[in-house]
């Protein structure tokens, strides 16, 4: 079986403190002397009200310009025109092994409010999974690092400091902590998102040629031009909100689940961001929209959200909401079948069988078949009954056709799998030519599975 293909979780630079409101906390970094900044997205998506704080301690009240929740952007402006700024560049000319640093506010509460430097190289130039939008970077960060500018040696922006791959997941699923994997959004995106506003593009600073002298002078260039931002919104129980989210979604009541599942994805719940793609894509509640359907999913997906991450393998597959690709199809379903998501195991095995976003492999097809009926997959054990008929990607075994034949059938209580290739015609076909032994060993064998909830099916 080829390697399974983990779902690899992004952990946010947050910093929090409990009371009457949360506030939240990153770093950001000015991009005009008139006042206009950048941060994350997640930083302050919460956030009815935004504050920022600069080296010298002077505050501010920031307010939102634009943002890319899908690059995890946010502009924001301050009143004021005496602002120190860093120029952006276009990051195709970041190489792999180019030198950078950032400079930012990580674990305020523990590490305190001065800015902290950090150095390292661009690692790669793509994230998990070959994420074109991000660099993977050696450049060590910590909780409230996010927002804060990846500099080059010349002193201008390349990309945006955002996220590391998750530790806690990593040493759950592979036995070790990962070091310095952590990524950076590109400032092309940046510069997509700078472009849709004439009052900032035309307030940029020009690319600057004048390489540091060393990583004192680079890092008091970047000092005078971030600030730490404040988020501040109301304390908000997340899990019961979605927990509400779903409960009025299973009770058919699609406008009162549409308000309390926006409030939950804008706080980050993946199963609320899940439900209200459903909403926008089925119109339930609320005018269809499948723009905004793949959003959502999109970013419960990109949380390793399993539901996500198949139903986002499926949208790719049909071209629903999104350009049809294959290949991007697999990528989900893999994503969604290594967290042993059924349906997703099920759909990876027919990519393999019929050859669509990856070479056509029987073998690997039996595989994920398997572990799919093993969890009790309708689809996925009448398939697999076929491949053991025809010996497909396993030994031909007319015994396990049958055997699995007969679990997918047991499960057709409504009798809708009665025609042309149904679970029971294939089972028919198995049966033919076998002789009593041979049907009293797949008998047993299917009592044996059945009995085990497909948990010893051999």
């Amino acid at each position: 079986m080829a390697q399974l293909l983990l779902a690899f979780l992004f952990t946010a630079f947050l910093s929090w403190s409990a009371s009457a409101e949360e506030i939240y906390t990153g770093s950001g970094f000015f991009i005009t002397t008139n006042g206009y900044f950048v941060t994350n997205y997640h930083v302050i998506k919460s956030a009815d009200k935004i504050g920022l704080r600069d080296v010298h301690g002077k505050t501010y009240e920031a307010i939102i310009v634009k943002v890319d929740a899908n690059n995890d952007l946010a502009l924001l402006k301050v009143k004021g025109t005496r602002f120190s700024a860093l120029p952006v560049i276009n990051s195709q000319t970041v190489k792999r092994g180019t030198h950078v640093i950032t400079v930012g506010f990580p674990n305020i509460d523990i590490q305190g409010k001065e800015p902290k430097l950090s150095e390292g190289i661009v690692s790669a130039l793509s994230g998990i999974q070959d994420e074109p939008t991000v660099f993977q970077i050696s450049v060590p960060i910590q909780q409230g690092n996010s927002g804060g500018p990846m500099v080059n040696m010349d002193g201008n922006v390349v990309g945006i400091i955002a996220s590391k791959l998750s530790a806690l997941y990593m040493l759950k699923n592979r036995g070790s902590v990962p070091e310095n994997v952590n990524y950076a959004i590109k400032s092309n995106y940046l510069n997509e998102l700078i472009q849709t506003d004439d009052r900032v593009s035309k307030s940029l600073l020009p690319p600057t040629k004048r390489p540091a002298k060393n990583l004192v002078e680079l890092s008091e260039r970047v000092e005078k031009t971030i600030a730490l931002v404040f988020a501040i919104g109301k304390n908000v129980d997340i899990k019961e909100l979605s927990a509400q989210c779903s409960q009025a979604m299973k009770a058919g009541k699609y406008a009162d689940g549409l308000d309390l599942c926006k409030q939950a994805a804008a706080h980050g719940s993946a199963n609320a961001q899940h439900n209200l793609g459903l909403l926008y894509f089925n119109g339930q509640g609320i005018a269809q929209d499948y723009q905004e359907a793949a959003k959502w999913i999109r970013l419960a997906a990109s949380q390793g959200y399993a539901k996500s991450q198949y139903l986002l393998g499926i949208m790719n597959y049909q071209g629903k909401s999104v350009t049809q690709d294959y290949h991007e199809a697999v990528k989900w379903f893999q994503l969604a079948a290594a967290q042993g998501y059924a349906e997703a195991q099920f759909f990876l095995g027919l990519m393999y069988q019929g050859g669509e976003g990856v070479a056509k492999d029987y073998r690997e097809a039996a595989n994920w078949f398997q572990l799919a009926a093993a969890q009790g997959d309708a689809g996925a054990q009448k398939t697999l009954s076929l491949m053991y008929f025809f010996g497909d990607g396993v030994a031909k075994d007319n015994a396990r056709a049958l055997m699995w034949a007969t679990m997918s059938a047991a499960q057709d209580t409504e009798g809708r799998d009665n025609g042309e290739g149904s679970a029971l015609q294939i089972g028919s076909m198995a049966a033919r030519g076998m002789t009593p032994s041979q049907l009293d060993e797949a008998r047993e064998m299917a009592e044996k599975c059945f009995q085990s909830n497909y948990k010893n099916c051999d």
